[in-house]
């Protein structure tokens, strides 16, 4: 073994076992507590598009989707943007007819292309969700909620002009990458095979791996990306960074690890002249459930100023 990967491989072993413990207690608590059970019932003004990170899943979003649609708020029902097709079912089973519009509709999800995609794909996928559903419903702005690298497909839409976005809110988002990322990109372009399989990547996660990458490791994409906020922004009515602490977490460079929500440090999360929260951390949140969490639930309803039901 060549001495000089020892200490990325121990990098990666270590931070990933961390990673990994913490995900299935996040998830375990996540479960005992029952999602936004007894959470106020809200109205929404406005559409809001979820939209989910790499490796994401429709789960990472499930309880929040689930909790804006019930008893009948907001349109009473989920609807899944796969494609050119919109379904009523997380299975994609249940497509709506062409033509297909409601006024009242008003939870979205963004379902990727591909789990790895990176977040130009998502950038890609964006503006046709956002006309679709101003087509259903009628309102020419949906606003955004993006877990984590779908924080940087929004902001990448945004460059581009960010038509139909109104609010945007980026949850857990690694704005200056991740150290995580780096040894994982790395860990790929080596096949080193039983770090793939712990990591669940392989080539195919390359592209999104190349724009997560701490910018502390060289990552032109993201630096770029982050040169380019100031103007981005002023296409968007209002932005809000929300994170987590209180667990221990690499930092996005060598210094070793720090405050986060397991996954991303809390310094990673900043942008110039952008309002960021950074919630105290509980044992339910950790990175992976961030957009199921009840403190970040108030946080988009006061953010997306959504009115609590009579």
């Amino acid at each position: 073994m060549n001495a000089k990967d020892l200490g990325p491989k121990y990098e990666f072993a270590w931070g990933g076992a961390r990673y990994l413990c913490s995900k299935v207690s996040t998830l375990a608590g996540v479960a005992a507590q029952r999602g936004l059970h007894g959470e106020d019932s809200v109205c929404l003004d406005r559409p809001l598009l979820g939209v989910v990170g790499f490796m994401g899943r429709m789960s990472d979003t499930a309880r929040l989707m689930e909790h804006l649609s019930e008893n009948g708020q907001n349109g009473g029902q989920v609807y899944y943007l796969k494609g050119d097709l919109v379904y009523r079912d997380s299975e994609f089973q249940e497509a709506m007819p062409p033509g297909w519009t409601d006024p009242q509709a008003r939870v979205f999800q963004l379902v990727p292309r591909e789990r790895s995609q990176s977040p130009e794909v998502t950038a890609e996928q964006i503006g046709p969700a956002l006309q679709k559903i101003q087509s259903i419903t009628g309102q020419p702005k949906a606003d955004l909620a993006a877990h984590s690298l779908g924080g940087l497909g929004a902001r990448i839409y945004a460059t581009r002009g960010g038509q139909g976005i109104g609010r945007l809110m980026m949850v857990g988002t690694p704005n200056l990458g991740l150290r995580a990322a780096t040894l994982a990109e790395w860990v790929v372009n080596e096949q080193i095979s039983w770090a793939m399989k712990l990591a669940n990547v392989g080539p195919a996660a390359l592209p999104a791996l190349q724009w997560l990458r701490a910018t502390a490791d060289g990552n032109d994409k993201l630096e770029q990306l982050n040169r380019q906020w100031p103007q981005a922004k002023q296409n968007l009515e209002a932005v809000r960074i929300v994170g987590s602490g209180g667990r221990l977490t690499a930092t996005s460079d060598l210094t070793g690890w720090g405050d986060g929500d397991g996954l991303v440090n809390s310094a990673s999360l900043a942008l110039p002249d952008t309002e960021t929260k950074i919630l105290p951390g509980t044992w339910t949140q950790g990175h992976i459930s961030l957009m199921n969490d009840r403190q970040v639930f108030h946080e988009m309803r006061d953010f997306f100023q959504w009115k609590v039901a009579n």
